[in-house]
């Protein structure tokens, strides 16, 4: 790898430019891979660091994290509709079962009366 330095004054200055990152932005779980890197794995952070893919590397994290909180939340949907159908299932029979008691009362009571019913002259 050559290097072209430039005279500034009495020194000369390395010509250095940045790869082109990743465009996108970091999130809080690119943000929480950032401080775990950094906390607990510090020789691949400095290394992704020096090479000037810890950029790229983050974003990538974001938007894999974003999508499988996507993908999971789209499963909890389903697996809701999936219990919300069985409660209106559930729902329903108990409100059948309940008309039938109440049903069921209802003619106790009147055949009660039918049966006790006296009449005076």
């Amino acid at each position: 790898m050559e290097l072209k330095y430039t005279r500034t004054g009495d020194y000369e200055l390395p010509n250095l430019t940045l790869n082109d990152n990743k465009k996108g932005t970091i999130n809080k779980y690119g943000m929480l891979r950032f401080d775990y890197l950094k906390a607990h794995k510090k020789a691949l952070y400095t290394t992704l660091l020096m090479k000037d893919e810890l950029t790229n590397h983050l974003v990538s994290v974001s938007k894999d994290a974003e999508n499988l909180l996507n993908n999971l939340m789209e499963s909890y949907k389903k697996s809701d509709e999936k219990l919300s159908e069985k409660n209106k299932e559930i729902k329903q029979k108990t409100q059948t079962n309940l008309q039938s008691i109440k049903r069921q009362k209802h003619e106790k009571k009147k055949e009660n009366k039918r049966k006790y019913n006296l009449t005076y002259f």
